[in-house]
């Protein structure tokens, strides 16, 4: 079983080289990462440095945009295999040995792992389940990242990412929330698993009302496109109810922007979404 790690950066140097470490460092060998380099120049001595160690497939591009990155990675992939990895995670030597022990023993299809950092043990980027779980649309918020992610190529079937979602994208974020929706129409076998887990880091949660507002635009534009797949009550829920019940309860603090542009961009991102 070979993997196609698919590393899509921009602005990164010195994280990438931390990642391409761990990856020469796997127990598990059979493997290429395919690098989708966003730089100018930034990253080539880095990539020179593992070339003659690791199997790289480097390829320049001239546009900066996440989504249509992870594209360019995905045609030119030959394992058996594909992940998204993140620019700045780090593999522990034994991630790719315990993701194909998992995949080959129990005949996954689509297998999500933890993210934690490396240094607090703290989740990274959601709340992250103590218990294994089947996948499916109405909980893979809860289970999935796009760098958690290992997904047998069998199931792709030309499948890409919306290049309208995700950062660098008109809705900055959604994308690998869509991208797993298109996959789980395939009726393939899912599990998220706690018990392999990728490390990332912890970024410093910065006050940013731009981003904020950004990154809900996806979301709002994600259940717009998909309205069919869920209930009315649900995205009511997801969209509305629970940024302004947020806004309520932080009314006399900072934190109350932050809700409200997190509505703000979800209305407008379910409403232009065309």
């Amino acid at each position: 079983m070979k993997f196609s790690l698919i590393v899509a950066t921009l602005n990164r140097k010195k994280e990438l080289d931390i990642l391409l470490l761990s990856l020469k460092q796997q127990k598990y060998k059979n493997f290429e990462v395919i690098i989708v380099d966003q730089n100018k120049n930034l990253i080539d001595n880095i990539v020179k440095k593992y070339s003659d160690i690791i199997d790289i497939k480097h390829i320049k591009v001239d546009f900066k945009g996440l989504s249509k990155a992870r594209n360019i990675g995905l045609r030119s992939i030959i394992g058996d295999i594909v992940a998204f990895v993140d620019d700045d995670c780090e593999y522990l030597p034994d991630t790719l040995t315990k993701v194909y022990d998992k995949i080959e023993k129990e005949g996954i299809d689509i297998l999500s792992t933890k993210i934690i950092d490396k240094y607090s043990l703290e989740d990274v980027g959601i709340k992250w389940g103590r218990n294994e779980k089947i996948i499916n649309k109405n909980n893979m918020f809860k289970n999935s990242m796009s760098a958690s992610l290992f997904i047998n190529t069998k199931i792709l079937k030309n499948i890409f990412f919306d290049e309208n979602f995700g950062v660098g994208a008109k809705y900055g974020s959604a994308e690998e929330s869509d991208y797993l929706l298109k996959l789980l129409k395939q009726s393939p076998k899912t599990l998220y698993t706690p018990d392999i887990y990728i490390y990332h880091p912890l970024h410093q949660n910065i006050f940013d009302l731009q981003k904020e507002f950004n990154y809900a635009k996806g979301l709002g534009a994600f259940y717009k496109k998909h309205i069919k797949e869920y209930s009315n009550f649900l995205i009511l829920l997801k969209i509305f109810i629970k940024p302004a019940i947020g806004i309520v309860l932080n009314f006399y603090n900072n934190n109350s922007l932050k809700y409200l542009m997190i509505l703000k961009g979800r209305i407008y991102g379910f409403f232009k979404y065309r």
